[in-house]
């Protein structure tokens, strides 16, 4: 007696009819990892200007908080680059102690972040601007 052969069929990735579908989605994920990352360059000094509001913290834990809380992938030196640019505008200010520099926000840097509603709205105007 002869034993039934069951046959799974999975999607072929090389076929014209799965190709698209599947390095389609693997598209999508790269256009929108492309998105997270330009939006993050572009707005980096905000994300850690309002943390710095809320409570000091050094550059790693700030690299820390970015990749734990907000599952965002930041590379040490936009965060340091940022602190830097940060600190020359007067926006936060750094306290050096054996151990670590710490960094907080300003009187200057606060009124920047008390004012990020308005700058939420205008980049959504700008996106829209550009992209339809």
């Amino acid at each position: 007696m002869l034993n039934k052969v069951h046959v799974l069929n999975f999607p072929d990735a090389t076929s014209p009819k799965n190709f698209s579908r599947i390095h389609g989605v693997e598209r999508t994920l790269e256009i929108k990892s492309t998105i997270e990352e330009r939006m993050l360059r572009a707005t980096i000094d905000l994300a850690i200007l309002k943390i710095l509001t809320n409570q000091a913290m050094t550059g790693y834990a700030i690299v820390r908080y970015f990749t734990k809380k907000m599952g965002i992938t930041s590379t040490n030196s936009m965060v340091y680059n940022s602190l830097a640019s940060m600190e020359r505008k007067g926006w936060i200010k750094c306290i050096s102690n054996q151990r670590a520099r710490v960094y907080t926000a300003t009187d200057q840097g606060k009124e920047i972040v008390a004012k990020l509603p308005d700058v939420y709205e205008e980049i959504q105007r700008y996106a829209k601007l550009l992209l339809g």
